[in-house]
């Protein structure tokens, strides 16, 4: 091994054991249900304040007291001697009828993970409104995932060779590796974003081995598995192209008007709300990439379909791509919009492998179109973009554990890190990045999520 490679494996090596060591004096130990800790940790503060009543919001413990005597003063709220460590808590995280609100970062000396803080809100639950605005309406998630691995799976595909226009890119081990980024994606919805309704897993025939879907239908978030089956025309079934599937995804049965897509590579790394990923009226916030849309990458090939079928729609011309976060969706809006290109939807889902005549749907078209028509806004999300396949990917790994380490330090005025973390693969890892990839997902996620049975 190149030195230069020696060195960034030892700086990931430390800076992993300092983001373990992190969790672990949080009590947040490798395999602990996130659900059990964040409620010992409401429980354990309810103990040390007078609290008037219990509740939750957008799936956040909230302990609410008699409004402080001293102008919102913190010691009023909590003394030295009640061992808590309070910041004022940001307004979008904050029930609108509070008049005072913090949140806890520390308990007896020992700092609170950032998502697992409980608000202190003061006034009285569900009495007068003071706050801003919210979106209020149910969001669920889904998340498309492939395991490249399973026999049965690999035997389908070899049934199927990519088609003479298609590029090389289109059936590389890359585009189906399964890293175990689904468990931490779960992992992140858990932790991150308890507001979502429920989660649509899309698959081919495809089970995790560890997922249990009866968890949440007692209450709580809830998760299914959606078979290509359900949501697609038998005959182009199977496929082995994200376009085809993520051109059906809004016709999941059930599935709420709004929803956010996810990549199973993509992952959530910070407090969210609604509001992150829509706007209070419910247009679709976007997040849009400093790229253009040039060059000869196979991913422009759609890049560039998308454009031309916009300007024919709308008149509107759009030059950038979008960066690889949860893509907020607007059923009705997907409706409308496959409706109107359904020649090209058609022709799109006559591909079984990636083409360069492919319409990229729900990933980039339908963003533009709902810009173009006035239901969607560009916005911003901090975001972390890693290409593990690249030769850089185990220095910037590192760089990212180190930066989670940072955010979570217990006295940071925001502690939360990055929102939205993709670890992409354009082509096939080193046995290195492989190790280094997983690390990083087990020390960043390391608890377990309502959705696991081991």
């Amino acid at each position: 091994m190149p030195v230069k490679d020696a060195f960034f494996f030892i700086r990931f090596a430390y800076a992993l054991r300092r983001l373990q060591q992190r969790h672990t004096s949080m009590g947040l130990t490798p395999g602990r249900v996130w659900a059990s800790y964040a409620e010992g940790i409401s429980d354990e503060v309810a103990t040390r304040l007078p609290v008037t009543e219990r509740s939750t919001f957008r799936g956040r413990a909230v302990l609410w007291i008699e409004k402080p005597d001293v102008g919102g003063n913190e010691l009023s709220v909590a003394n030295p001697s009640a061992g808590l460590k309070l910041l004022r808590a940001p307004r979008r995280f904050v029930p609108p009828e509070a008049q005072a609100a913090w949140r806890v970062i520390a308990s007896n000396g020992r700092a609170i993970h950032p998502a697992a803080q409980p608000l202190i809100c003061a006034g009285e639950p569900g009495q007068g409104v003071t706050g801003t605005m919210f979106f209020n309406e149910p969001v669920d998630a889904v998340i498309t995932w492939v395991d490249g691995s399973d026999p049965e799976w690999v035997q389908r595909k070899s049934a199927f060779q990519p088609g003479q226009s298609a590029r090389e890119s289109s059936n590389v081990e890359a585009r189906f590796s399964d890293n175990n980024e689904l468990r931490a994606c779960l992992r992140g919805i858990a932790a991150y974003a308890p507001w979502i309704r429920h989660i649509y897993i899309v698959t081919d025939q495809q089970v995790p081995a560890w997922l249990d879907q009866s968890a949440g239908q007692a209450g709580g978030t809830g998760v299914s598995i959606v078979d290509h089956r359900e949501i697609l025309p038998h005959n182009v079934l199977p496929t082995f192209n994200s376009h085809v599937i993520e051109s059906a995804l809004h016709r999941i049965p059930g599935l709420s008007e709004h929803y956010l897509y996810f990549n199973d590579d993509v992952i959530l790394g910070a407090p969210s709300t609604p509001e992150d990923f829509f706007t209070p009226a419910g247009q679709m916030r976007v997040s849009l990439s400093g790229q253009g849309i040039h060059g000869d990458l196979p991913v422009m090939d759609s890049a560039r379909k998308n454009r031309e079928l916009l300007m024919q729609l709308t008149g509107t011309i759009m030059d950038r791509r979008y960066k690889h976060v949860p893509h907020a969706q607007l059923r009705s809006v997907a409706y409308e919009l496959e409706e109107a290109i359904e020649e090209h939807i058609s022709q799109t889902r006559s591909h079984r492998f990636r083409n360069p005549a492919d319409v990229s749907f729900a990933s980039s078209l339908l963003l533009s179109y709902a810009v173009a028509t006035g239901r969607a806004v560009p916005s911003a999300l901090s975001y972390s973009y890693i290409d593990v396949g690249q030769n850089d990917a185990v220095r910037r790994l590192g760089g990212l554990l180190r930066e989670r380490t940072a955010a979570q330090n217990g006295s940071a005025e925001q502690g939360y890190g990055r929102l939205v973390n993709c670890f992409n693969q354009v082509k096939t890892m080193s046995a290195g990045n492989s190790k280094a990839l997983r690390k990083t997902l087990e020390a960043m996620w390391p608890w377990a999520c309502p959705w696991e049975t081991t």
